[in-house]
């Protein structure tokens, strides 16, 4: 049972052990003369008959039984909770058995391949911590200033602007080769000459000018400004 769910007595036998565990989990409920008693509404219109404006009278309860009232003894509504709450534990441990059966099939296909006995989630964390290393280490301080910026663009997305006559607008991450093996990355809005150039997109490298503003967190990062020019030397591959 998971830890959301309340505990029953082992041996539910008697209507005071059902009121005990009604005033301890379920004291909102109105228990007149040792019987719980619920005021219920269909479960598809809500109680009102109609399904919606347009379909017309409920398919489910046919308008005619979207209200009632429940009178259940109370030593019967908490042997049903309690049924209730041992279907959902085992529903739980099903679930977990096939997903950690899942689990399993991954590490053995990772150990095959000489990976360990690792998940496909806890090799993909292994391999973007080795990448970040590997970007860390090859990453060097970036200029600043108006600047003519050649390198390949890693990341294309669209992103929201404050100009109501413009939703979006195309911004990209271009990593730039700095020499010697190391490499600094700028970011900013696609200029509109090189977003329209044949061969544009993420893979593709590319030339165009703007101002660069080194960041304060990362010196290896810039960000840039008033893009203009632009156009590819090197076409992105075909997706």
């Amino acid at each position: 049972m998971s830890s959301n769910e309340t505990t029953f007595p082992a041996r539910l036998t008697s209507t005071a052990q059902a009121l005990k565990w009604i005033a301890d989990n379920a004291a909102h409920l109105t228990v007149i003369d040792d019987v719980v008693v619920q005021e219920m509404n269909c479960g598809r219109c809500g109680g009102t008959g109609i399904y919606t404006h347009y379909h017309g009278v409920c398919y489910a309860c046919g308008g005619k039984r979207s209200r009632w009232t429940e009178r259940t003894p109370a030593l019967d509504y908490v042997r049903k909770q309690k049924r209730n709450a041992a279907a959902r534990a085992r529903s739980a441990a099903k679930a977990n058995a096939r997903h950690e059966a899942k689990l399993e099939r991954q590490r053995d296909m990772n150990e095959a391949q000489g990976l360990g006995r690792i998940t496909f989630e806890e090799n993909r964390i292994r391999r973007e911590a080795a990448r970040k290393v590997e970007r860390e280490a090859k990453r060097t301080e970036a200029p600043e200033g108006r600047l003519e910026i050649t390198g390949r663009v890693v990341k294309v997305e669209e992103r929201g602007v404050d100009d109501p006559y413009e939703t979006l607008r195309t911004v990209a991450t271009v990593v730039v080769d700095a020499g010697n093996g190391t490499e600094w990355a700028a970011w900013g809005t696609v200029p509109a000459t090189l977003l329209r150039a044949e061969g544009f997109g993420r893979g593709a490298v590319v030339t165009f000018t703007a101002t660069v503003k080194r960041s304060d967190r990362d010196p290896g990062f810039a960000f840039t400004k008033r893009p203009t020019g632009g156009k590819v030397l090197e076409a992105a591959p075909a997706e």
